[in-house]
Formats: C-alpha cells, sequence, structure tokens
C-alpha cells in the first residue's frame, strides 16, 4: 500500500464541508496518516464553505468533500451557488460525501456537477478509490 500512497497525488489544500464531527475527525484521521495534504480546511455548511472560498486566494482547494444534508446550506444549495458564482478558478474536483441514501437525493445528484461520491464513513479504501481519479487526469 505505501508504493500505491507514494504515487498518489498530495493536495496543497483540501476543504471538507461537513457538520458531522465525527465524520471530520475520521477525514482528518486519514488524511494526516496518509499524508496526503498540507491543509485541511473544515466548514460546518455550505455557506461558511462559500465565505471561506471567496477569501481562500492561492489557498483554493484542489478538491472538496461535501456532505449533502447540513443546517443553513445543504450540499446542493452550495453547487448551486458555487457554480452560478463561477468561484472555480481552478477547476476544484466536487467529491459528495454523505451518508444518505436517499433516493431523492441520489436522483438530483445526477443532474449536478461533482467528480465522485463516497458513502460515509471514508475508509482508506474509498479515499484510495478517490485518489486514482486524481492520478489518471
Amino acid at each position: 500500500m505505501d508504493s500505491l500512497i507514494d504515487s498518489m497525488v498530495k493536495f496543497k489544500n483540501v476543504l471538507l464541508v461537513d457538520d458531522d464531527y465525527v465524520s471530520n475527525f475520521i477525514a482528518d484521521h486519514l488524511l494526516t496518516k496518509l499524508d496526503l495534504c498540507e491543509n485541511l480546511t473544515f466548514c460546518r455548511n455550505g455557506d461558511e464553505a462559500l465565505k471561506y472560498l471567496k477569501s481562500a486566494g492561492d489557498d483554493f482547494p484542489e478538491v472538496i468533500f461535501l456532505d449533502i444534508n447540513m443546517p443553513v446550506m445543504d450540499g446542493f444549495e452550495f453547487i448551486e451557488t458555487f457554480q452560478r458564482l463561477n468561484l472555480d478558478k481552478k477547476k476544484t474536483r466536487i467529491i459528495i460525501y454523505t451518508s444518505s441514501f436517499s433516493p431523492k437525493d441520489l436522483e438530483v445528484l445526477k443532474n449536478i456537477g461533482f467528480n465522485d461520491f463516497i458513502i460515509k464513513p471514508l475508509t482508506e479504501e474509498k479515499l484510495m478509490n478517490v485518489l486514482k481519479l486524481f492520478s489518471t487526469n
């Protein structure tokens, strides 16, 4: 596994948008353990994430892990606003990171822009599968 990790993309900036402390802890632990990013920023909802992104400058994330169900602004609203505001100057990839198995949510997801989909909890295997997308593009 170490040689696979060594050949993986390492990110300067990652944004995790999720209101669940346990999920945030797990993601932080895995990304740190695997040394896959220099800076990991947490936002508790889509509105907080948009405010962060508007001021991120050179720290704009290469990847955003985005939960769907959050207070204030959910993941669907975040993506719509993110696209409408044309914030994505560096072609950031959005990874939906959710515990939702709702058929309604899955149907809506088919019609919005995102790069991959992970069902919580995040595991090393799931993270490696996502990172393969970055290694091949």
